[in-house]
């Protein structure tokens, strides 16, 4: 099968509903549970606020991310994320215990609950970093 589609958004804020948008009608057009979409674009939301916060310290740039959406097979779906923020140290991913009850702080946690498989490493000249999540799914 393997339908992609991919779009390049600058860092703003106000990009987080577009990015939504821009999945949930890729998904909606694969015909996959309303769910499992809902938990999609969570972790989509979840990921892109964390390269915001952590790759761009918050700042808003001029800078792109490219999100890369593919149907691998009939039912495994694989998110790509590239960004061109400060290089992200591989062992700052760490979500934390959920005994440890504060605000903020759960998306890599989400992000591990809901995906079957997550890959983070550096990439080609263009990018820093690329993000790499899947997850096997329903069509309806």
């Amino acid at each position: 099968m393997g339908l992609s589609s991919y779009k390049e958004f600058t860092i703003h804020p106000n990009n987080l509903k577009h990015i939504r948008i821009y999945a949930r009608i890729f998904f909606i057009k694969l015909k996959i549970k309303s769910a499992q979409i809902d938990d999609l674009i969570l972790v989509i939301m979840e990921a892109i606020s964390n390269i915001f916060k952590h790759a761009y310290d918050g700042k808003i740039s001029k800078d792109t991310l490219k999100i890369k959406l593919k149907l691998e097979d009939k039912n495994l779906i694989t998110v790509q994320i590239f960004d061109k923020g400060k290089l992200i140290k591989l062992n700052q991913f760490r979500s934390r215990n959920l005994k440890d009850v504060r605000a903020g702080g759960l998306g890599l946690f989400f992000i591990g609950k809901i995906m079957d498989k997550i890959k983070f490493m550096r990439t080609n000249k263009k990018w820093n970093n690329h993000l790499i999540i899947s997850k096997k799914i329903t069509i309806t």
